[in-house]
């Protein structure tokens, strides 16, 4: 008696359980698309008044920059030609996924037929990383950045390692010295010909070393807010420091006197972080997200709505208020003192752009009590995510609106790494019948699913840094 009790109520229980996902599964995705049709068909197209507010700031900007017939003297055709080429050929790529191409997971193909761009891919398609080097022959590559750049370069080394036959293993991000990159395959005696036998500690290699042997350097330093400061003893290098706005440590390390000495200076600085409050997990929090509403009240961006409509429209306006008085500020300051550099600014300058989280990731294993947003970003349909992942999505696109124009004026080329999110096939339930979160933490950045650095993000880049180098 006692066992078929306990069975009725473990099936009382499993019915419970299931009416209640059936419950959320139907608020989620019936009633809320139903809920944002009413809402959005009142407003117009977020994407339309982001753009107006955005292209508002960037002539804001140019004109507080006041440019000179003196400062656009660099705008040659051909570099002005280049640019727009690489913004075609990321925005106008294509995802490629399908049995009759034997892939297990999708790839990116940038566009091929973009006017102004030429052909310098392998045998396979597309432009090793590898192939860069041709270009690199006794030049100095420095890369500063956050945790992206840092990825960056380490697909770089990645691929090296499997060319070369030699280990280019990193000390971290936070203690990355040199990589003497770029080399011949592993001969016997190789040593010999660059003038030092092996050891236990790396010698830099010098400028004489770099021309004799064809090779190049490596190099990365830290910077999440791309903080520059001619005292190596700054406060934000040697103490931590909490961003004001949002609770989140900022993390930066000297770099100006590696970038007065590279030739080829590689940046980023990506979306600034959600307010430390949205990750909290009190019960007494009920709202993580509240600041948007807050913040709504008290500054607009939308010119023709309100930015109270829904949750999207607060985050959004919350996304413009986090790029138009953080990160533009900051960013303008930093290149500013690059462009005084005499030393800095003789160097090729690179700023590669942020790249969006994919959804297909985001959204697996995100708990009911979630809600999901609707991007859209990719100009395509919109796809669900949670609010973390929209809110530094909104901010990756509207970075991609604004900078091209600006650091034109600062003469830096522009890689666009904004790759439209992958989201066909139902790809959420393709990637949790694929991928196993179980045994590591979710990185739906840099890891969305296995191949995402190599196949895809990896062909972008090194693409449109092969293009540029071939301008030298």
């Amino acid at each position: 008696m006692i066992s078929r009790s306990l069975t009725r109520r473990l099936r009382s229980y499993a019915l419970f359980a299931l009416l209640v996902y059936i419950f959320v599964y139907l608020i989620r995705h019936v009633l809320f698309d139903s809920v944002y049709s009413v809402a959005s068909s009142s407003y117009p197209p977020l994407k339309d008044v982001v753009d107006t507010a955005l292209d508002e700031e960037i002539s804001k900007v140019l004109r507080s920059l006041e440019l000179s017939a003196q400062k656009r003297s660099w705008e040659t055709s051909r570099k002005k030609t280049l640019q727009s080429a690489l913004l075609c050929s990321t925005r106008k790529g294509t995802w490629n996924l399908g049995a009759t191409l034997n892939q297990t997971w999708p790839s990116f193909a940038p566009h091929e037929h973009c006017p102004g761009t030429y052909s310098n891919s392998t045998s396979t398609g597309r432009t090793a990383p590898v192939d860069v080097c041709q270009y690199l022959s006794g030049k100095k590559i420095l890369f500063v950045g956050p945790d992206t750049t840092f990825y960056l370069h380490s697909l770089w080394l990645n691929s090296l390692e499997k060319y070369e036959y030699r280990s280019h293993t990193c000390l971290g991000r936070d203690f990355c010295t040199f990589h003497h990159i770029c080399r011949r395959p592993v001969i016997q005696k190789e040593y010999v010909l660059e003038g030092a036998p092996p050891s236990r500690k790396k010698k830099m290699p010098s400028r004489n070393i770099l021309l004799a042997t064809n090779s190049s350097l490596l190099q990365y330093a830290l910077s999440t807010t791309l903080h520059i400061s001619k005292n190596e003893h700054d406060g934000a290098y040697t103490e931590p420091a909490v961003d004001q706005g949002t609770g989140i440590r900022m993390e930066n390390t000297y770099w100006l006197r590696r970038a007065r000495k590279t030739d080829i200076l590689v940046i980023n600085r990506g979306p600034v972080p959600a307010p430390a409050m949205t990750y909290a997990f009190e019960d007494h929090v009920t709202d993580k997200w509240a600041f948007a509403a807050r913040l709504c009240k008290q500054t607009n961006y939308f010119s023709t709505s309100h930015c109270n409509a829904n949750r999207e429209s607060r985050l959004v306006n919350a996304a413009l208020h986090a790029t138009v008085t953080l990160f533009l500020p900051s960013v303008l300051q930093s290149l500013e003192v690059i462009e005084q550099d005499p030393d800095i600014s003789k160097s090729y300058l690179i700023w590669h752009s942020s790249w969006f989280i994919q959804p297909s990731c985001a959204i697996v294993g995100i708990p009911p009590s979630i809600p999901l947003l609707r991007e859209m970003w990719s100009g395509n349909d919109p796809y669900l995510v949670d609010p973390w992942s929209f809110y530094y999505n909104s901010q990756v696109y509207m970075h991609d609106r604004l900078l091209p124009q600006i650091l034109a004026h600062f003469n830096f080329t522009y890689i666009p790494l904004t790759m439209s999110p992958f989201v066909k096939h139902s790809s959420a339930r393709f990637l949790e019948n694929h991928q196993d979160f179980s045994s590591k933490p979710k990185d739906c950045l840099r890891h969305p699913w296995p191949t995402f650095g190599v196949n895809s993000l990896e062909v972008v880049f090194f693409s449109a840094l092969s293009k540029i180098l071939h301008l030298l």
